[in-house]
């Protein structure tokens, strides 16, 4: 589908016709509010996207190519989308690093550069790195966050908005670094999304099927006799995510990609990958160790440890391994179990055990990085398969692949 290209973020709304800055940045800001403020004055968060939706696709445009970033949340994109189904008949919703990967033929990691921070997006994870004064330490955090990908890309794509302060500057510091790894980079020119795209081969697709930038169709139950006419239509709705504008008699929603947003979480000494939906806070009471807890928001029982320790240097696995065995020993019975000095996660030497707790278990994890030992934990609500271990789970997995020294 052709059709009129939008910016939603991430500094500003951008279209083919003019959008008052003011209005455009502060759209993007308070797009998690319900009230924002212009001008000192308070306004409607969703009234205010409408206008200027309404103001970059311009005056009754056939269809919107709505282009958002790939870290904003499923409810960021879901706003947005709902506010341009007053603009046109059709909206079809890219994430801007998907769609750059696609203009240019590429399956490796695009960067996006924020006004706050700095995402690595690749094989459907996104990782954020904030951003500071130090354009040197971040380049050399997301270079880190890049060559430690689960599988380090050949490529990477750069994108960097021309109206993010300071991200051109960014782009050439973080591609000289890549390509000192040895990695090849491309940076995208500023205003790449307004070019239009190769026409796609229209196919029909049944309701419910995942678009190809992943979205789900759902429909809401439509009144009496428009329900034969509107199934027909969802059945001719064509690929890339297109949906009936809301001033039809049936409503059409989106959910947005299944995959789950990750950030580089530094904390201390160690970067960990962690969701980005789940809230880290410091625990130093109760049983086991001062940790960094982070709690799933769907269910409180689940949940990530994450401690950290300096060892002298030249310290070993097998001395790490007795000692943990040691400490254990001391523990009342029963609270610690399934031991094991040698095993293997996320392709890591590491020491496993189980911690088992009053209507929980947490996985134990821990290996060395360089002078620094490293301990996850993979809390999971009982009853649990007990032959079930963190190695089965993607979010533990994760963060046992990721972890390493930061100092």
């Amino acid at each position: 589908m052709t059709g009129v290209a939008v910016a939603a973020g991430p500094a500003m709304v951008l279209g083919p016709h003019p959008v008052d800055p003011e209005l455009g940045a502060a759209a993007v800001e308070f797009i998690d509010d319900e009230l924002a403020l212009v001008a000192g004055k308070p306004r409607s968060v969703t009234g205010l996207w409408r206008q200027v939706l309404h103001a970059a696709a311009g005056a009754d445009p056939p269809a919107v190519r709505l282009i958002c970033p790939r870290w904003w949340s499923r409810d960021r994109v879901q706003r947005v989308f709902d506010a341009a189904r007053t603009v046109a008949e059709l909206v079809e919703v890219h994430r801007r690093a998907e769609l750059l990967a696609e203009r240019a033929g590429t399956t490796g990691a695009v960067v996006e550069i924020a006004p706050e921070h700095v995402a690595v997006c690749a094989a459907g994870t996104v990782e954020l790195v904030a951003r500071s004064d130090d354009v040197d330490g971040v380049c050399s955090v997301v270079c880190a966050t890049v060559t430690t990908l689960p599988v380090r890309p050949a490529a990477v794509l750069v994108d960097a908005p021309a109206e993010v302060p300071g991200a051109a500057v960014l782009a050439g510091f973080l591609a000289d670094q890549l390509r000192r790894r040895r990695i090849a980079v491309t940076v995208a020119e500023p205003d790449w999304w307004r070019q239009p795209p190769a026409e796609p081969e229209r196919k029909t697709r049944a309701p419910g099927k995942t678009d190809r930038f992943g979205a789900r169709r759902r429909r809401r139950p439509a009144a009496g006799g428009v329900v034969a006419g509107a199934v027909l239509a969802a059945l001719t709705l064509t690929l890339m995510g297109v949906w009936p504008s809301s001033a039809g008699p049936e409503r059409t929603e989106t959910t947005m990609p299944d995959s789950m947003p990750t950030t580089l979480l530094v904390e201390g000494r160690i970067g960990v990958v962690v969701p980005v939906s789940w809230p880290p806070q410091r625990v130093t009471g109760g049983p086991g160790s001062a940790r960094l807890q982070l709690v799933s928001p769907e269910n409180p029982r689940r949940a990530l440890h994450i401690t950290q320790s300096v060892v002298p240097a030249g310290h070993t696995h097998r001395q790490m391994a007795d000692a943990l065995a040691a400490a254990l020993r001391d523990q009342r019975d029963g609270v610690f179990t399934a031991f094991d000095p040698a095993d293997q996660r996320g392709d890591r030497a590491v020491v496993s055990y189980r911690e088992v707790r009053a209507g929980h278990h947490i996985e134990w994890v821990v290996l060395l990085d360089r002078e620094v030992r490293i301990a996850i934990g993979c809390q999971y609500p009982l009853p649990r398969d007990s032959g079930t271990d963190a190695v089965s789970d993607p979010i533990c997995e994760q963060a046992v692949r990721s972890a390493h020294a930061v100092v």
